[in-house]
């Protein structure tokens, strides 16, 4: 069938591409490596939820015989559903500030892999050892100014990436 062509040429030129472009096949490695830790980080807040019983929807809600609690304390919506414990709204909130910095790594490294194929790879590197690190000092430690500069070198890698990609473009 064509489509089962169109496939096979696809992920022919897939192929080609990460051969050709070490960058990119870098890249591939890192983006792998960081879903890992976002899927810790993910799996981390549902462990919190389960033991400070802190169901985040009506039917988990349900579904662990809880009746929802209202917190007067806050005006989050998801309050309704006993989400207020401290180290659930961590693991919130180290969700939220991963998708806030990896989903821009992403972008700014795929276009710096295509753009540099045969470019230095270590910003990658240096993106993704300060994001666990971040992970770890915001989830466990929970101690600036660690997290402040475990950001603070995620966000150097990107910025470096991002002169080198506005360089080469302007060439």
């Amino acid at each position: 069938s064509s489509s089962s062509s169109s496939s096979s040429v696809i992920m022919s030129t897939v192929i080609t591409l990460l051969e050709e472009n070490p960058a990119l096949r870098h890249f591939g490695w890192v983006v792998a490596l960081l879903a890992i830790k976002q899927i810790l980080v993910n799996l981390n807040s549902t462990i919190q939820k389960a033991i400070h019983k802190s169901p985040s929807t009506p039917e988990d809600a349900r579904a662990l015989r809880q009746k929802p609690k209202q917190d007067t304390n806050t005006s989050s919506s998801s309050s309704w559903f006993g989400t207020s414990h401290p180290e659930v709204l961590r693991g919130y909130s180290a969700i939220r500030n991963d998708q806030e910095n990896i989903y821009l790594f992403y972008t700014i490294g795929l276009v710096y892999a295509l753009i540099n194929p045969n470019g230095t790879t270590v910003f990658y590197n240096i993106f993704l050892v300060a994001r666990y690190l971040h992970s770890i000092v915001y989830i466990f430690i929970q101690k600036q100014p660690w997290r402040g500069l475990a950001w603070g070198t995620d966000l150097f890698a990107c910025l470096a990436m991002l002169a080198s990609i506005l360089v080469s473009l302007a060439l």
